[in-house]
């Protein structure tokens, strides 16, 4: 029998527990799989120390606790600790192989930098999807040998005996990139066309998990069904969890929506549970839908804008028509669910890791392997290769990195409060923005262009460029992909360095690489500076419909702030007034109201009024998302020598 040590805690998660439990039955009984508590595990190996990979009693301990087993599978809160644990490996020569379950390729920008050299024969990476197995190719080609696609392990849910409705369903996280706000539009545009008796119920929980508060965006979506009056069309039904309420839910349904844009998204849970209740499914043609919703359902094409992707909600509600005019019959949604069936996966698991064993059968002899000093943090080829700041990191140096971004999870996962963003979390999310634009093109089946070509002149690695921000300012400044140089213009411009933002946004213009997003930097140069009127001007000179379109809020966002601080804040109300005239509910439409609010109350009294009912609009959109209460003072203040005013004018 093969053996798999499965790492990882208990999560709050629902869809998380709920895959846990399904992947270690549903691989039984061929394969045995032995979840442990992640922290409690760490320990055996590196006790209550530092994290030190190259001591031998650490090297000793990790022998001892993979002792017997044949492959160690960390679940996806250890992922991140992937390369330490590979790295002790290689060099305490265990013959333990990797099994990672690729849940979200297009999120492990980092973690596929640092795992590449350490990988060896026998190691193996799952991908659910062919098109996951493409993420993995795209960003990294060094990693497609390891890479085998397998679906995810989804058992049918119980039979109801309903039959199909008229309603359409929606069973999926409550966020933008699940495009419910297009969904919500599109229930309008039947409605319009006269189509009745079709109404959509959106399952999910509606509350934020960290504050328990309902959150920005589900907020957004009951402000917008009220706006529509779509109060008797559209439902938020809430958290839907147990396999039992998930079938009554989606058993008796007419079809299953499911609009994923965001690149971590590879499979589709739902479809499956979908497709095996025998409801039909409409996704967007976007990493791995077409492929798991096969012949039972329809892909909306994605638009991948500078902006972000999106979907129209008039062609949304074209294919509902089409596709509720005809249907997949009941037979074809359950033959495509059968293809994640937990017979048909254990086989494939099974087919896999047997081959992976065989081909690593020497491994007890290999002798210990680490990367060389001089081994670069980016690989040789793919997208990340051309990636800033990656391109200016060596692996050593990443690897200092990881061990600190160790460090602080091993901290949280004992107890400890987390802490403020850390540099590892900066490079995370620094790499997801900078591979955000090519990686959305290649999800929606569009062409990449030159985004996902280096730009720009070779620069030497300056001398004591050793922490993030310094790697980060050459990395704007060097060749590599207009997007990951354009991100890491914004971590400079957040972290207020002036001059090194000032020295990347020329280095682009001299190479004549003019886009939208260096145009947003230029801006942010001269607010920066004190250029107020040079930064207003060039916010509001641009025609392009991106521009002014709905998901351009940070550049309405800005355009305030530069008249705030100019002391005119006046002059970005007719422009925040027309954006929110027609955006007011978009998932980004809170923080304009609260701009539009801060601006007006800075004109009292004579705008007070729009100042309270704009400050009204984003609480209602913000709840406790965002401290509102130094400006709710502000107003109150201006209410209350407003009030003093008029009371002084009638004496």
């Amino acid at each position: 029998m093969i053996r798999i040590l499965r790492p990882g805690n208990e999560d709050a998660l629902v869809s998380a527990r709920v895959f846990e439990d399904s992947f270690a039955s549903s691989l039984a009984p061929e394969l045995s799989v032995e979840r442990v508590g992640l922290a409690a595990w760490l320990d055996t190996i590196f006790g209550r120390a530092e994290l030190r990979p190259e001591e031998k009693e650490t090297q000793s301990a990790f022998l001892s606790a993979t002792q017997g087993f044949d492959f160690l599978c960390p679940n996806y809160q250890a992922i991140p600790l992937a390369p330490l644990l590979m790295d002790v490996r290689n060099r305490s020569r265990a013959p333990i192989r990797l099994l990672l379950i690729a849940h979200a390729p297009g999120a492990y920008a980092l973690e596929w930098a640092l795992l590449r050299p350490l990988l060896r024969s026998g190691d193996v990476i799952v991908a659910p999807t062919q098109s996951a197995r493409g993420v993995i190719d795209f960003l990294c080609p060094e990693l497609t040998p390891f890479t085998r696609v397998i679906p995810h392990p989804i058992r049918p849910l119980p039979t109801v005996g309903a039959s199909r409705g008229a309603d359409l369903v929606s069973l999926t996280r409550m966020h933008p990139s699940k495009l419910l706000h297009r969904q919500i539009e599109a229930m309008a545009v039947l409605r319009d066309r006269g189509v009745s008796g079709v109404n959509l119920r959106i399952a999910g929980s509606i509350h934020d998990s960290s504050t328990g508060d309902v959150s920005p965006y589900a907020r957004s979506l009951a402000e917008k069904i009220k706006r529509l009056r779509l109060e008797d069309r559209v439902e938020l039904v809430g958290l839907i969890d147990g396999e039992q309420a998930k079938a009554s839910f989606l058993g008796g349904a007419a079809l299953l929506l499911n609009l994923s844009t965001t690149i971590e998204e590879s499979f589709g849970k739902s479809i499956v549970e979908s497709l095996s209740c025998g409801v039909p499914v409409l996704g967007t043609r976007w990493n791995g839908f077409p492929e798991v919703i096969g012949e039972a359902g329809a892909c909306v094409p994605v638009d991948a804008t500078t902006f972000g992707a999106d979907v129209s909600a008039s062609e949304l509600a074209d294919a509902i028509q089409a596709l509720l005019k005809a249907p997949p019959n009941r037979k074809r949604c359950h033959r495509e669910a059968k293809r994640s069936s937990p017979r048909r996966v254990r086989r494939l698991y099974r087919k896999e890791l047997e081959a992976a064993l065989e081909a690593s059968s020497a491994l007890e002899s290999a002798g210990e392997e680490t990367p060389e000093p001089t081994c670069p943090g980016a690989p040789s080829s793919g997208l990340l290769s051309d990636t800033a700041p990656l391109t200016r990191f060596s692996w050593k140096e990443l690897f200092a990195l990881h061990l600190q971004d160790a460090t602080r999870r091993r901290a949280v996962l004992a107890g400890a409060p987390p802490e403020s963003a850390s540099e590892p979390d900066q490079l995370r999310s620094l790499l997801l923005l900078g591979i955000q634009a090519p990686l959305s093109r290649f999800l929606a089946g569009t062409t990449i262009g030159r985004m996902g070509r280096p730009q720009g002149s070779t620069l030497e690695t300056a001398v004591g460029a050793t922490d993030l921000l310094a790697k980060t300012e050459e990395g704007a400044r060097s060749r590599a992909t207009p997007g990951s140089r354009l991100a890491c213009l914004a971590l400079l411009a957040s972290c207020g360095k002036l001059e090194a933002l000032r020295a990347g946004v020329e280095s682009l213009r001299a190479e004549g690489l003019h886009s939208l997003g260096s145009q947003h930097h230029e801006v942010e140069v001269s607010r920066l500076s004190g250029e107020y009127q040079r930064a207003f001007q060039m916010s509001v000179e641009l025609e392009d419909p991106l521009v002014w379109g709905e998901l351009a809020a940070h550049r309405l966002r800005q355009l305030a702030a530069v008249c705030r601080e100019w002391n005119l804040s006046g002059m970005a109300l007719p422009w925040l007034r027309e954006w929110l005239e027609r955006f007011p509910d978009s998932p980004d439409s809170g923080m304009v109201w609260l701009d539009r609010s801060a601006n007006a109350v800075a004109l009292a009294p004579d705008l007070l009024e729009e100042a309270r009912q704009s400050f009204d609009s984003a609480r209602r959109l913000l709840g406790t998302s965002v401290d509102l209460r130094e400006l709710e003072t502000c107003i109150q203040r201006a209410e209350a020598r407003r009030d003093r005013a008029e009371v002084e004018a009638c004496r």
